[in-house]
This record gives structure tokens, sequence and C-alpha cells, in this order.
């Protein structure tokens, strides 16, 4: 898997972006104001609390770990060490402390498997239908949507079948052993399939990039 950046020679633009998240963030605080789920009315919270930030950052990392390997096959013991490596990177350039941040690979995904399976995990009835739309309705209608139905049906089945079954439970989704098949027969077409794709459809633009040339906003 190809580096997200390189450090060395973006120093400036992530100095930057680290003043810029610190600003925005400083003032994004408060307190509860009513029980959800486990957490108690009048509990604090920062946007800048790093076992909040942990917890974002670790998810991130996991979940495009699992659609890699899900689709495209396994990454190696070095190249998964390299990829946390990188991801450990954005949570210093978010200012996370070191310390809070598992060291290794394996002591990531350990982490993220605990908070599954410890209780503390919970979505309120409105947020579960809200992040249902967000999966299952299609963001255009008309003709745009029959001719996205393909694509849009794919997205659905692997953002059911790539979560946990912790998640799921926790959402309400359903799953059988035929949208299983359905998911993997789904992957392998993916898998080969992509190899014979242009580049232009295969890679998004910023990673059609050299490494330490920005991209977007900061190009």
């Amino acid at each position: 898997m190809k580096k997200f950046w390189n450090w060395k020679t973006q120093t400036v633009t992530n100095q930057e972006t680290q003043e810029a998240v610190t600003e925005r963030t400083l003032f994004l605080n408060g307190t509860i104001a009513e029980d959800y789920g486990p957490i108690p009315a009048g509990s604090y919270y920062s946007a800048n609390d790093p076992e909040l930030m942990l917890w974002t950052l670790a998810t991130l990392a996991d979940s495009a770990l699992v659609y890699w390997q899900g689709i495209f096959g396994e990454l190696d013991r070095k190249e998964r060490e390299e990829y946390w490596s990188d991801y450990r990177q954005i949570g210093l350039l978010l200012g996370m402390p070191d310390g809070t941040m598992p060291a290794t690979e394996p002591e990531m995904r350990e982490y993220v498997r605990g908070r599954l399976t410890d209780g503390s995990l919970y979505i309120s009835d409105e947020n579960r239908e809200r992040s249902k739309g967000i999966i299952f309705t299609p963001p255009f209608g008309g003709w745009l949507k029959l001719a996205f139905t393909p694509v849009t049906e794919a997205v659905k089945l692997s953002s059911v079948g790539f979560l946990p079954k912790e998640i799921r439970e926790l959402f309400g989704f359903s799953w059988d052993p035929a949208r299983e098949a359905l998911l993997r027969s789904s992957v392998l077409q993916v898998r080969y399939g992509s190899k014979l794709w242009l580049d232009s459809v295969r890679l998004h633009p910023a990673a059609r990039q050299p490494a330490g040339v920005p991209f977007g906003a900061r190009a």
C-alpha cells in the first residue's frame, strides 16, 4: 500500500494543517445535555480529548484496512505496520500525545476489538435512522439513480457486510449467508477487474499526485 504522505517534504504544509485544526477544535467542548446511553448528562466532552481522538483515528484506520484487505487482499506485516505508522503521524499532526496511540498495528486492532466488546458503544434511534438513510438512500434521483443502481447496490452491500458483527447488531442491520456469498462474489469481480481499469477510474485524483505534492485547496 502506497504511503499517503511524504512527511519530510511536507513539513510546512503539516504545520499549517496542525495550526488550522487546533484553532478550529479549541472551542469544541461542553457538557452532554441529556443521557446518551452509558454517558450521563453533564459529562464533559472536548474535541481535543485524547481518548475521543484515538477512537476516531483508530476506527478510520481500521475501517480502511478492513476494506482494502477485504477487496484487494491481505497486506503483509511490514505493510500493515507502515500503514498504521502513517496514521500515527496523522494523530501527532492533529495534536494527539504520542503515548496515547497504540505503538503497533496489532495493538491498534486489539484496541478496536476491545471497544467492540466492552459495552461502551451506543447509538440513539435518531442517529441510527440517519445512518441508515446515508447508506441506503442514494443522494440523487431520476435517471441518475437508475444509472448508478449497480454502484449504489454494491456500496450498500459492502457498507453492511464489512462491518463487524457487533456494529451490525448495534445498527439493526440484518445479514445472512446469501448476502455474504454475494459480497464475496462482488469482491472477486472488483479485485480482478480493477486491474484492467484506467488510473483515471481506479485512483482518486489525490492518489495520482506524486508524493509530497499538495492536492486540492492546498495546491
